[in-house]
């Protein structure tokens, strides 16, 4: 009995000093780069869009470069507003920023989760599609 007292004591005090605390959610917001000859070079999510700054460090021109937009934001589920195809080109070595339509309104402080394919013609003519995924704080 006293045995299941001493670990009841035990236990308790462990939970106060913070050792089963869960980790801090992270605050810093962050995009996995499309590939590592695509890097995401910036985002922000602030209104109803997303501000997403790449770099084209393949070695040809992109064409025909689009993107879809998928996720959350709060408790919002974020689909494809069909708005983000048809972005333009970009030619090897230069970096552009892209505003993207996220069809809801965000508020600030909210956080977000998004998915985030980006397609485009390679230098060859070859379709690709990389993926990268954003998260953070309004």
């Amino acid at each position: 009995m006293k045995q299941f007292i001493i670990t009841g004591i035990l236990i308790a005090l462990l939970a106060l000093t913070g050792c089963f605390s869960t980790p801090p959610v992270p605050t810093k917001n962050t995009c996995e780069s499309f590939s590592y000859l695509i890097p995401v070079v910036s985002h922000r999510v602030e209104d109803s869009t997303m501000k997403l700054k790449i770099n084209n460090g393949t070695r040809g021109k992109m064409d025909d470069i689009g993107f879809t937009v998928n996720g959350t934001i709060g408790d919002l589920e974020v689909e494809d507003s069909g708005t983000n195809k048809n972005k333009g080109s970009l030619e090897a070595g230069d970096s552009v920023s892209y505003e993207l339509d996220l069809g809801k309104n965000v508020q600030p402080g909210q956080s977000y989760y998004l998915k985030i394919t980006m397609t485009y013609n390679d230098g060859d003519g070859y379709p690709r599609t990389n993926y990268s995924t954003c998260r953070g704080t309004a």
